[in-house]
C-alpha cells in the first residue's frame, strides 16, 4: 500500500520498467524517422545541404519562419509525403509490442512450475524481495550516467553556438560554397596564367571570365568573420578585374591598382580559405 494506504502501492521495479520501455519507444521512433523518412532518392547526397545554404536556413541555427518555409519549400521536391513513414513507424512499434506481449505470456506460463510445492513458510515474492535491490540499481545507475549527461549537456550548452556555427560552414562548404571558393580561385589563376605569359590578350581574356565569376549570387558563409573576409576577396578581386580590363582590353592607362586590388584580393581569399577549413575541423573535433 502507498503511504496514505488507500490504494495498492505499484512496485519500483514496475516504474523502471515503464519508464525504460517509454524511453525505447521514443529513441526506437526517432531512429526510424531520422534513418528512412529522408531515404528518397535526390540528385546529389547534399541536397540537405544546399537547401539549407540556398534559403539560409542551417538546421543548428535559428532562423524565422520565412526561412524555415523557403528550407521546406526546397526539401520537398527531395523528400516526398512523410505521412507513410510517420505511420510505419509507430505501426512497427504496435507489431513489436505485440510480440513481447505474446513471448512474455508464454515465457510466464513456462516459468510456472505446476508440481507441488512442500508447505513451508511463505516467503515474500520475489519483486517485493530485490525492490530494495533494485533501488540501489537505478541510483546508481541516475548517479553513474543521468547526472554526469546532464552536467555535460548543460555545461557545453555556452560553448554550443559556437560549434552550431562550425556546423553550419561545413553545411555551406558542403552545400556549393565549396564549388564556389574553388570557381573563384581559378578563375583569378587564369588572369596570372596571361600575367605570367606577359600575354596582354590572355590577361583580358582571364579578366573578362572573373568578373562573371565574382559576381555570380552565393550565399555568404553563415559565420560573420569569414563572411567578412570572402566580401571583401570578391570586393578587391571586382576592383582589380575592372582595372585590367582598363588597361588590358582598353589599353587605358595603368595607375597600379590593379596590382594592388588583385594582391589584396588574393590574400583575404586565402584568409578565407584557411578560416573554413579551420571552421570544419572544429565541427568534425
Amino acid at each position: 500500500m502507498d503511504p496514505e494506504g488507500d490504494r495498492p502501492g505499484v512496485p519500483f521495479g514496475t516504474a523502471l520498467r515503464f519508464a525504460s520501455l517509454t524511453l525505447l519507444a521514443v529513441a526506437a521512433t526517432l531512429l526510424i524517422f531520422d534513418g528512412y523518412a529522408h531515404a528518397w532518392t535526390t540528385a546529389t547526397p547534399f541536397d540537405d545541404a544546399r537547401c539549407q545554404v540556398r534559403s539560409g536556413f542551417y538546421l543548428t541555427q535559428d532562423a524565422g519562419e520565412s526561412t524555415q518555409d523557403s528550407y521546406r519549400e526546397c526539401m520537398a521536391a527531395f523528400l516526398g509525403n512523410r505521412l507513410w513513414w510517420l505511420a510505419a513507424g509507430p505501426a512497427l512499434l504496435l507489431v513489436v509490442a505485440l510480440l513481447f506481449h505474446a513471448v512474455q505470456r508464454a515465457w510466464t506460463r513456462y516459468r510456472r512450475n505446476p508440481a507441488a510445492v512442500p508447505e513451508g513458510p511463505a516467503e515474500p515474492p520475489a519483486g517485493l524481495a530485490l525492490d530494495s535491490a533494485t533501488r540501489a540499481v537505478f541510483r546508481a545507475f541516475v548517479v553513474a550516467v543521468l547526472v554526469p549527461f546532464a552536467i555535460v549537456v548543460l555545461g557545453t550548452a555556452a560553448g554550443r553556438p559556437q560549434n552550431d556555427q562550425d556546423v553550419a560552414v561545413g553545411t555551406w562548404m558542403y552545400g556549393g560554397g565549396r564549388d564556389r571558393v574553388t570557381a573563384v580561385v581559378r578563375a583569378s589563376e587564369q588572369v596570372f596564367t596571361g600575367v605570367r605569359a606577359a600575354d596582354p590578350a590572355a590577361i583580358a581574356a582571364g579578366c573578362e571570365a572573373l568578373g562573371p565569376v565574382l559576381r555570380e549570387p552565393f550565399p555568404a558563409p553563415p559565420d560573420p568573420k569569414i563572411a567578412t573576409s570572402w566580401a571583401e576577396a570578391l570586393r578587391a578581386l571586382e576592383n582589380g578585374t575592372r582595372s585590367c580590363l582598363v588597361v588590358f582590353r582598353d589599353n587605358g592607362p595603368d595607375d597600379g591598382s590593379m596590382t594592388s586590388e588583385f594582391l589584396k584580393g588574393l590574400d583575404q581569399l586565402e584568409v578565407t580559405r584557411t578560416e573554413l577549413a579551420e571552421a570544419q575541423e572544429r565541427a568534425v573535433s
